[in-house]
């Protein structure tokens, strides 16, 4: 009998360490699934707010151009980030090339528009 009781505890012994390690497998990959999607969401929202600044800024280029069809870019600040506009195109077409950097990622649009007098017509836009 006291053979067996001796088995027994090292039965019990080998099934609590196998549950244990289970279980710490188990954590640890929750853990690092974890991470890689807060990872995954920052770097959404990081892309966002690019594109967002990115249009703001081709909002605020189509103004300048319509205040002043001789405008042909910069650089401006949009909170954090900055954008650099670049309006090309000669007469009424014109093509504006917006890029905003925000965090290591960048976003740009280009906008086909056409001047006629104080007025400007978005043509196209396109995300690249």
């Amino acid at each position: 009998m006291t053979h067996l009781k001796s088995q027994d505890g090292a039965v019990t012994l080998a099934v609590v360490i196998a549950i244990f390690f289970s279980a710490l497998a188990l954590v640890s990959t929750l853990s690092f699934i974890g991470i890689g999607e807060l990872i995954s969401g920052d770097q959404t929202s990081t892309s966002e707010r690019a594109l967002t600044a990115a249009d703001s800024c081709l909002h605020e280029a189509l103004l300048r151009l319509k205040n002043d069809e001789m405008y042909a870019g910069g650089t401006l600040s949009v909170g954090s980030d900055s954008c650099t506009i670049a309006v090309s195109g000669f007469g009424s077409d014109r093509t504006i090339a917006v890029a905003t950097t925000s965090r290591h990622t960048t976003r740009q649009i280009e906008a086909a528009v056409t001047l006629s007098g104080n007025q400007v017509s978005l043509d196209t836009w396109l995300e690249k």
